[in-house]
């Protein structure tokens, strides 16, 4: 499905360049390719694991401006009657104050820049791969051997838990209610893999700042029976 509008320039901006180069380079190669044909063409990627996460980060901003692009195409259309010359410098000058305001909206993202995001996500994807490898490795050899226990299973899914908590830098005062999200959803049989928790703490990084809103957010998932975090879906 397209963006609905087919741009003939991209915004992209330095902390964005930054954050990809920290990337390995063949993840880099999709995600600039992605973002080019979903600016220019529409076309909306299907990538994997960081590719994705790194794409959904950087559509966001580059949806805000494709909406200005349009809105600003649509006026120039209705000032047809000015002069060439004139229309150069007032197209020139609605670029600049986008960029601007492109920029400025960044700049008031969360605190944790998506270089560090990045980071985490990059680092901590391998890992929650030979995890859950691990696990389901686990598994097999339960009910072939039937003498691994449920307690065994439960203890080695907390502690990875644990890991991606610690790996993500999880807040102390957030734990707490992010174990409460996390029971609920095994309660009602819905146990989080390693990558799905790994994603709601990124998004809950990205949408707040404060320790008192990523705890409120939970709360609102669990009250609401939700196993995601309701208002943040699709937010990056």
């Amino acid at each position: 499905m397209g963006n609905g509008f087919q741009s003939n320039r991209i915004t992209l901006f330095r902390e964005q360049y930054d954050a990809l180069s920290k990337l390995p380079v063949s993840i880099q190669g999709k995600v600039y390719k992605a973002l080019m044909d979903y600016n220019f063409t529409g076309i909306v990627p299907k990538l994997d694991g960081t590719a994705q996460l790194a794409f959904d980060l950087i559509k966001a901003g580059l949806d805000v401006s494709l909406s200005k692009q349009k809105a600003g195409q649509a006026g120039g259309y209705q000032k047809a009657s000015k002069s060439l010359a004139e229309s150069k410098q007032d197209s020139s000058k609605s670029l600049a104050d986008e960029d601007s305001k492109d920029l400025a909206e960044v700049k008031q993202k969360p605190s944790k820049s998506q270089a560090e995001v990045y980071q985490k996500s990059s680092s901590i994807e391998k890992r929650s791969i030979d995890r859950e490898d691990s696990i389901e490795s686990s598994k097999e050899s339960s009910k072939e051997s039937k003498y691994v226990s449920k307690e065994n299973k439960s203890g080695a899914r907390k502690q990875s838990y644990e890991s991606i908590m610690d790996d993500l830098e999880v807040e102390e005062v957030v734990r707490p209610m992010l174990w409460e999200f996390i029971k609920h959803c095994q309660a009602n049989g819905h146990t989080l893999i390693n990558s799905k928790l790994s994603d709601i703490i990124i998004r809950l990084d990205f949408a707040y700042r404060d320790t008192s809103q990523k705890i409120e957010s939970l709360k609102k998932a669990i009250a609401g029976g939700y196993y995601d975090i309701a208002e943040l879906r699709g937010v990056v």
